[in-house]
């Protein structure tokens, strides 16, 4: 995966310098994020390259834009209510949300499993089966699951016509039906681009807001960066593969960043569960009984600004994700970790968690390495004077945010635009 990443991190670093040197006064930020976002999860999902920004009329392109690019509209309100309510009604009367969209997107999965079946059977036959690697796609893996399953489905049947006796039978194993692996990969798809595009645009435009933070990530990442350097001086003339996965973790404050960007502007904000029996929930104050089959809404937007779990809740404030105690160790949060849930929470929480925080971080790194991010007289503000007043008075510390619109989509929201003036460090 990581192989995949890095390629569409040159990119963006690449469009970044052709954006700087024909304005760097005032860049659209949604559109280089999301095209970073589009290639890396395209490519990760399907194992398909394309280039967003050169190749604009791709239908891929095209459609992946659909998915989100608008706010909700009556008849889209109608159905969606329809379908969570009336699933059943919702089916016998052929109601579906955005249906163009997933009947192309269902096209594409399937002539790219068809193709991949096609490459692993051809490959089997020549006696040299394809394994699982790093830099295989979603789908692949999904695929090479599934063939695994068959070849231990297959050992089981001539187990069972083996003739001495066994004490137990062995149950054969599930793979995925093509249904099953092209709505995997649609929901992978999904939930993987609009959340890390919306994540990389909001993190710039607080940083932009808050200078002090943004200074102090850039002295991490140069800071961890060069120790990365001195440790696999083989790997330093290309920090994009030097820096790894499993490197991440020592950006302390790049993470914090992230984790307060996606407190006050987290892409979904809202999440459903179904109960699968009857239970009860119980606390100090209060007890629901829940019914099997009832579906509890859990509120993210609302919870991430619960004044009982977050301090100055409308401030942009990484170090509430950096507690320490009084000798300097680490501590655990302040807040109930079930208050915080950008991505859910449980064995049902999103597919493309993992994908959309290290995508997010290493472009969020890169931008900030080469880049100084600044509000511009495009950004959207109210009164632009009043910033640039109320930045002197607060020593440059913005305490609200400048208000961005948003598009409006079922429990999802997005930045309209994201305008900022970049300079080169």
């Amino acid at each position: 995966m990581k192989p995949r990443i890095d390629s569409a991190l040159g990119k963006l670093i690449d469009n970044f310098s052709s954006a700087v040197e024909e304005s760097g006064e005032a860049i659209d930020m949604k559109r280089l994020y999301g095209a970073m976002a589009m290639e890396t999860i395209i490519h990760v999902a399907f194992g398909v390259k394309v280039d967003s920004l050169a190749d604009p009329t791709n239908p891929i392109i095209v459609y992946a834009k659909k998915s989100f690019q608008n706010d909700m509209s009556v008849t889209t309100f109608i159905s969606i209510m329809a379908i969570i309510l009336m699933p059943g009604v919702a089916e016998k009367l052929g109601i579906r949300y955005r249906g163009d969209i997933t009947d192309f997107f269902r096209r594409f999965a399937e002539e790219i499993i068809t193709q991949k079946k096609r490459e692993l059977a051809d490959a089997a036959t020549l006696g040299t089966p394809k394994t699982t690697t790093s830099s295989s796609s979603f789908l692949e893996l999904l695929l090479e699951a599934e063939e695994e399953g068959r070849r231990q489905q297959q050992a089981n049947k001539n187990d069972e016509g083996n003739e001495q006796p066994k004490m137990g039978k062995k149950s054969s194993p599930k793979h995925m039906s093509t249904d099953e692996m092209v709505s995997q990969c649609i929901l992978f798809f999904l939930a993987g681009y609009e959340t890390s595009s919306s994540t990389m645009c909001m993190a710039a435009y607080l940083l932009a807001l808050h200078p002090q933070a943004q200074e102090k990530l850039h002295e991490e990442i140069i800071s961890v960066t060069a120790q990365l350097a001195t440790e696999r001086p083989q790997m330093a003339a290309n920090v994009v593969e030097l820096i790894t996965f499993e490197d991440l973790p020592r950006f302390a404050y790049l993470s914090a960043v992230v984790d307060e960007t996606l407190r006050l502007y987290a892409p979904a904000t809202a999440t459903e569960r179904q109960a699968s029996e009857d239970t009860l929930l119980q606390s100090t104050n209060y007890s629901i009984h829940v019914k099997k089959g009832d579906v509890v809404h859990i509120p993210i937007y609302s919870m991430h600004r619960d004044e009982e779990q977050f301090e100055q809740l409308e401030i942009f404030k990484p170090e509430r994700f950096l507690p320490t105690t009084a000798a300097g160790d680490k501590a655990p949060p302040s807040f109930h970790r079930y208050s915080y849930l950008p991505f859910g929470g449980g064995p049902r929480s999103c597919v493309a968690m993992s994908l959309a925080l290290r995508e997010v971080k290493l472009a969020l790194l890169h931008t900030v390495r080469l880049y100084k991010l600044s509000p511009c007289d495009q950004t959207k503000v109210q009164s632009f004077l009043l910033y640039f007043i109320q930045s002197i008075f607060t020593a440059f510390t913005i305490n609200k945010q400048i208000p961005v619109e948003l598009y409006y989509q079922a429990n999802f929201i997005t930045p309209k635009d994201i305008i900022l003036k970049v300079e080169k460090r």
